[in-house]
């Protein structure tokens, strides 16, 4: 079980590089933050 959410956090991490950010001509930041501290979550859930 805790081998699954440690998993999970590191598909988090690498989503969101994979993903990355972009500024569009407006000059509004995308980028899928939420990802991080799921990530964070899921590690401290899977420690």
């Amino acid at each position: 079980m805790m081998f699954s959410e440690f998993f999970l956090g590191i598909i988090c991490f690498l989503l969101s590089r994979v993903i990355g950010s972009n500024v569009d001509g407006n000059g509004i930041l995308h980028e899928p933050f939420f990802l991080i501290p799921l990530g964070y979550l899921f590690f401290i859930i899977g420690a």
